[in-house]
């Protein structure tokens, strides 16, 4: 149940890095 936990975290990390930078290059152009 933890590994499942800890790779459904994993998997999910480069999608909120992509949000993050997404987020930041948006407030650039601002």
């Amino acid at each position: 149940m933890i590994v499942f936990t800890i790779t459904t975290f994993i998997e999910s990390l480069p999608l909120l890095v992509l949000v993050c930078i997404y987020v930041k290059l948006e407030e650039m152009r601002l």
